[in-house]
């Protein structure tokens, strides 16, 4: 699983979206199950290609499979909201954060000022 996950992000990194979702599924295909570092890399992958829908996506799979969202998924869809240009949006995650139990950090508050001030 910690390769796979490295790969995720590396296809992230060098600008292969879709290769990445390719290596998340093939997490499952090979009988593991994917973590926390699997659907935050899958949402911070959606949010730094500006996709904001498939960033909301990942944080529903994450809610389906039984885990639990931290402040690293959090604010990986604060920066996807950032990128879309949707306040509202960033706001309504903010409020699911705080209902979460989690306290909002200096990256989740920027993610609001860069979000409701636009680039």
């Amino acid at each position: 699983e910690k390769a796979l996950n490295c790969l995720i992000l590396a296809c992230s990194n060098s600008g292969q979206p879709e290769r990445a979702e390719g290596w998340f599924h093939a997490i499952k295909a090979i009988g593991c199950k994917a973590d926390i570092i699997s659907y935050s890399s899958m949402i911070h992958v959606a949010a730094k290609y500006g996709n904001l829908g498939k960033a909301e996506q990942w944080m529903s799979e994450l809610h389906g499979a039984g885990l639990v969202p931290n402040a690293i998924c959090y604010n990986a869809v604060l920066h996807a909201c950032v990128i879309g240009h949707a306040p509202a949006r960033a706001e309504h995650w903010m409020q699911q954060m705080k209902a979460s139990g989690l306290q909002p950090n200096v990256t989740s508050y920027n993610a609001m000022i860069d979000a409701c001030t636009g680039p």
